[in-house]
């Protein structure tokens, strides 16, 4: 298979799950500055969130909960109703970045691109993940927080506020990465 069919492929996939409201809103019009280039498509992405998850001591990803989820900046009150604690679980209130996975038609062009993401956007974690059979990047954020607010019943933070203040401040800086990002691809790739 070539690249054309891989990104015919994703493409359909992508319409599919639009149309089932399964792609976060706001890094639809990403995918599609990077779909509309003919070297490159998009498979699954996410555009950063925040999150309350509940997490067995035994990470078993089947087990896993999330309390809340939220693509955006979150309220206090938001976070303290999706807040629970069990026993043998840790509640945890996370903050993840960006990341887009984008295919590419030649090397050349995913080196272009990583070049770009790791040493002109600054993000660093972002690599290739699979040359073959098809060639693949991850392009990913840098911002983001885990921390534990329940062991099980027992309460680990002292004062959610700050805890979701640094949370929202890494958002918004996740959001900051990612329109850069886009940006130098537009102007690079244009």
């Amino acid at each position: 298979m070539n690249f054309e069919h891989y990104k015919k492929i994703a493409l359909k996939d992508l319409q599919e799950a639009l149309e089932r409201k399964l792609v976060d809103e706001p890094i639809i019009p990403y995918l599609n500055i990077i779909n509309s280039h003919p070297s490159f498509y998009t498979t699954s992405s996410c555009y950063g969130r925040i999150t309350v998850d509940l997490v067995p001591f035994k990470e078993n990803k089947k087990d896993h909960k999330w309390l809340g989820k939220w693509h955006r900046t979150v309220t206090v009150e938001e976070v303290e109703k999706a807040i629970t604690s069990e026993k043998g679980k840790i509640t945890w209130l996370k903050q993840d970045s960006f990341i887009i996975h984008i295919g590419a038609d030649t090397i050349d062009n995913a080196l272009k691109l990583l070049d770009l993401a790791r040493n002109k956007a600054g993000l660093k974690r972002s690599g290739i993940m699979q040359i073959k059979p098809r060639i693949m990047l991850e392009i990913i954020g840098l911002d983001t927080l885990a921390s534990p607010l329940y062991y099980e019943t027992t309460q680990l933070y002292s004062n959610l506020t700050h805890l979701v203040t640094i949370a929202n401040m890494k958002f918004q800086r996740n959001e900051e990465r990612l329109k850069h990002f886009i940006t130098l691809f537009e102007q690079e790739f244009s």
